[in-house]
């Protein structure tokens, strides 16, 4: 029996709990590991723990999974990343990598080595400063601003021919393309910016494990929304890839580096394109809609690395 970490924030998180039933069903000892608990010592005698009634060593266990670091500041995200870090460097397996989960965070750096690699995503813009950002959603006419640490689709704003949409697609008479650009940068200090591509409210969720399609889902917004993400009320059928599709997943998962991961794909007129790669994603849409458990796999490659 090997003891297997599952780093979470939320105990009751659908994949956490998953991965650590999957853990338990291998016959495995499941730890939940809460890294805003972590306290560390360095010293002769380093050592890095978790917990207070019943602290775990996390340099005794002899495999991680991360779900989820959580939110915090860029010194706490930091600190939790360096202490994966660590446990890479004792040589314990671990999926993902916090190297390969910051890449995939940041839109703007994973975009680029997609882009490097001739993998096709939407026409991306990032800028800082205003008169330099409002030029190109005039140049886009039609195009999409996103946080640069985003997630769950929040903070997505829409700008088209000059007017900013409510995820209904009608205007937004409360606010201004300029006011709408500003805030962003005042908020992140950084805007990014893609060309819409129209899909009729709809894109691909693929779960790759192990450069494996393991499952995907179609996701279609609500209420004529052009929003589809599930976190935002989208609706989720299974859905049966195609070759290129499959090849263009797991092509992003491999140059990301991650072990597992959740593509985002949208295809419009010229055929299918990378929206973003997440390295900490949610199994739950793809077993509802699928009744497929990404869990198991990822449970297996990782029991297989030890």
């Amino acid at each position: 029996m090997k003891k297997i970490g599952v780093v979470l924030t939320d105990k009751s998180d659908w994949t956490a709990v998953s991965l650590i039933e999957t853990i338990q069903k291998m016959k495995h000892e499941a730890i939940p590991i809460d890294l805003k608990e972590a306290y560390c010592t360095l010293g002769s005698n380093s050592s890095c723990e978790v917990g207070s009634a019943e602290k775990v060593n996390l340099f005794d266990i002899d495999a991680i999974v991360v779900r989820d670091l959580g939110h915090g500041t860029i010194d706490e995200i930091a600190f939790r990343s360096d202490i994966l870090l660590q446990m890479q460097q004792y040589g314990i397996p671990l999926i993902n990598s916090p190297q390969s989960i910051q890449i995939a965070a940041n839109k703007y750096y994973s975009t680029y080595l997609l882009s490097k690699n001739g993998l096709p995503h939407p026409l991306t813009y990032v800028h800082q400063q205003l008169d330099h950002a409002i030029k190109t959603t005039e140049q886009l006419t039609d195009c999409i601003l996103k946080p640069m640490f985003g997630y769950q689709g929040r903070g997505i704003k829409r700008i088209k021919n000059g007017s900013v949409l409510n995820y209904s697609g009608s205007i937004d008479m409360t606010t201004t393309p300029e006011e709408t650009i500003q805030f962003i940068i005042d908020k992140y200090g950084i805007v990014y910016i893609q060309e819409f591509v129209e899909s009729y409210g709809t894109d691909i969720r693929c779960f790759v494990v192990n450069n494996n399609v393991v499952g995907a889902i179609e996701r279609t917004a609500h209420e004529k929304s052009w929003l589809s993400n599930l976190s935002q009320g989208s609706i989720a059928k299974a859905y049966n890839v195609s070759e290129d599709v499959e090849n263009l997943a797991c092509k992003a998962s491999s140059i990301i580096g991650t072990d597992f991961a959740g593509i985002d794909i949208i295809i419009g007129s010229e055929g299918p394109k990378i929206l973003e790669v997440n390295g900490t994603p949610s199994g739950a849409g793809i077993y509802r809609a699928c009744n497929i458990n990404v869990t198991e796999p990822i449970i297996e490659y990782l029991t297989d690395l030890l």
